[in-house]
């Protein structure tokens, strides 16, 4: 999917670690990032507004990634 697509690009140029950041009251892009293997990082407290006005705190998640080309054959 995009999201594999994404990190799969971004070590083949060299990335080593990916980081976003999610609003706390957004559950289902938390289960998705999850099910990708990000972890928890940090916190960027109060930095989004929910669509009813409150203020939420936006969790930072990271995901290692392996960098560099792909392997080719041995040779």
């Amino acid at each position: 999917g995009l999201l594999q697509g994404a990190l799969a690009e971004a070590a083949h140029r060299g990335a080593t670690r990916m980081t976003l950041e999610v609003a706390e009251y957004n559950l289902k892009a938390q289960t998705l990032y999850s099910r990708a293997g990000f972890q928890p990082a940090g916190r960027r407290r109060n930095y989004y507004r929910s669509p009813a006005g409150k203020v939420a705190d936006a969790l930072i998640l990271a995901i290692p990634l392996a960098s560099g080309p792909p392997a080719g054959p041995a040779g």
